[in-house]
């Protein structure tokens, strides 16, 4: 599975908020629901393009940031009705698996 189609430059532009929107709509359609751990928690990223999860126990921080602000913005610009559930989840990971309760750090 290809994420997007191929970008030519010729006629698609990084400036373009036209082109942005549909990048990001093909990105969370193909994260969400699919990164979402309901079982142990947090996110599943390492997945392959077609799919695949190849690894469903790994977490980083910078992951479940990158998600959590991901679908945050999916929420805010309208691009899934799962997004706002989705970096709630992420922030309840944060707070709860990556937070350091002894010295409050991450």
């Amino acid at each position: 599975m290809i994420l997007s189609p191929p970008i030519d430059n010729q006629t698609s532009s990084f400036a373009d908020p036209t082109f942005l929107r549909q990048q990001a709509q093909v990105l969370i359609d193909f994260y969400l629901p699919r990164s979402l751990d309901r079982e142990d928690g947090g996110f599943i990223a390492q997945i392959a393009d077609d799919g695949t999860i190849f690894d469903r126990q790994t977490r980083h921080l910078v992951g479940t940031c990158r998600y959590t602000n991901s679908f945050a913005l999916g929420d805010r610009y309208h691009l899934g009705a799962g997004c706002r559930e989705a970096a709630e989840h992420g922030l309840t990971f944060l707070r709860e698996a990556h937070r350091d309760p002894v010295h409050g750090g991450y």
